[in-house]
């Protein structure tokens, strides 16, 4: 009865070894599952941050276009500005030449009413004398 005692004894115990090594396995394909699952999320989060840093990129391009273009229109304004700026004093100059030029010709008119007057007045003189 001791053997068979210590039969039932070993055979629980192979059967406690091969329960807790099924365990063990269980386990390990657990571990294995769950540490594929963390290198796919880690490369998919890798490959997220490579888009991430490619936008980045092309942001980057596409503000440094937009700050040229920037500069660009800047300058174009700058010398729209001073043609501006020119064609306005070239139109006042023009202005103060032909008020110049009216006021020189409305004095000239005066000159020639005042001589036609004065020769008026000394022919009147001659004749009446």
């Amino acid at each position: 009865e001791r053997l068979n005692d210590a039969d039932k004894a070993q055979s629980l115990m192979r059967l406690e070894g091969e329960g807790s090594e099924k365990v063990v396995e269980a386990l390990r394909a657990e571990i294995a599952t769950h540490r594929a699952a963390a290198e796919e999320a880690i490369a998919a989060a890798r490959e997220t941050q490579k888009e991430l840093d490619d936008a980045d990129a092309d942001r980057a391009k596409a503000v440094g276009v937009l700050e040229s273009k920037l500069e660009d229109l800047s300058a174009e304004l700058d010398t729209l500005a001073a043609a501006k700026t020119a064609a306005e004093s070239a139109v006042a100059e023009e202005e103060a030449a032909r008020r110049g030029a009216e006021d020189r010709a409305d004095d000239l008119e005066r000159r020639v009413n005042e001589l036609e007057r004065n020769e008026a007045t000394e022919r009147e003189g001659r004749s009446g004398a």
